[in-house]
């Protein structure tokens, strides 16, 4: 193991020592402090701030977890629409291919090219050579 690697355990494992050792204190710091808390017009309770700060993280973990799994359906819902969307696409292509397989087609034309007149040269007459004797 690289000597870096080493080094980052080891700062991790301080770190979450810190954190118990802290813990702790709040803990033993805390435990004979009361807390008033608001339930409901009217209604106040008196209890540990332990028990309180308790209570609030496992709300919030619920409230978390809550939340992530509404997440989690609203994603895999519109990932189901998406797909069958997908699919659906992919059948009407499928289905618009078959049918252009079944439809018979012309047959190939070979068109061959038109060739070219033949031009015949005449003999020249004697006023055409004299003229082109002429021009010389």
């Amino acid at each position: 193991m690289p000597f870096w690697r080493r080094l980052f355990s080891l700062i991790k494992l301080l770190l979450a020592g810190l954190l118990l050792v802290y813990c702790l204190m709040l803990l033993v710091n805390n435990a004979q402090q009361q807390a008033s808390v608001w339930f409901w017009p009217g209604r106040q309770e008196t209890m540990s701030l332990v028990y309180l700060s308790l209570f609030c993280f496992f709300a919030g973990a619920l409230v978390m977890l809550l939340t992530g799994a509404t997440l989690w359906t609203y994603l895999s819902m519109r990932w189901k629409r998406a797909r069958k969307l997908q699919e659906s696409q992919d059948r009407r292509i499928s289905e618009t291919q078959r049918k252009a397989s079944m439809l018979q087609t012309k047959p190939v034309r070979i068109v061959q090219p038109v060739p070219e007149p033949i031009h015949v040269q005449e003999s020249p007459t004697t006023v055409d050579q004299a003229r082109s004797d002429s021009v010389l």
